[in-house]
């Protein structure tokens, strides 16, 4: 399940557990719940410059938070919500994890950005929306209308007020 406009209690989760790496802000937070409800993941949205923005994300170790279902929303957001060309994603070099994570999902290693993180260099990857668009991982399970309001992600089934709840 994707926990929605509620960016203030997402964006400090995510913040938390990637501020060795991240010292910037975050603007929007789309959070995933286990089947108790308990936060397991979340991706921060922040830098939205029309075309790009760029995604940070973290996920609990031990839980399956990288499935179909989340995937979809969390680039659903982006490139139909937001209609942006490409997502970045900026990675500490020493973050080996992270780094297979980004090669694994289809982005493209295109720079490094040296001392830009706190004691490390930033390693800066892309996603182009039509290599988006061709994997099937993204958007096989997509089953939710995404309406680009408010910089805020909606939905039909949105539970709450209209830029807040879970998305099943």
């Amino acid at each position: 399940m994707l926990l929605c406009g509620m960016d203030d209690v997402v964006t400090a989760l995510v913040s938390q557990h990637v501020s060795e790496y991240t010292p910037y802000t975050f603007d929007i937070g789309i959070g995933a719940l286990n089947s108790e409800g308990e936060f397991i993941a979340g991706v921060a949205y922040s830098n939205y410059r029309r075309t790009d923005i760029e995604m940070t994300c973290w996920g609990r170790q031990g839980t399956n938070w990288l499935t179909p279902g989340n995937l979809s929303g969390w680039y659903a957001y982006p490139f139909i919500g937001l209609g942006v060309q490409r997502v970045t994603a900026l990675v500490a070099k020493r973050n080996k994890p992270s780094r297979q994570l980004m090669s694994g999902l289809g982005y493209h290693e295109e720079g490094k950005i040296r001392r830009a993180f706190i004691n490390d260099d930033c390693m800066v990857y892309g996603l182009l929306r039509e290599e988006w668009e061709r994997d099937s991982r993204f958007h096989a399970h997509h089953k939710t209308k995404y309406f680009p309001i408010e910089r805020h992600l909606l939905a039909e089934s949105t539970i709450g007020s209209p830029n807040q709840g879970v998305l099943n």
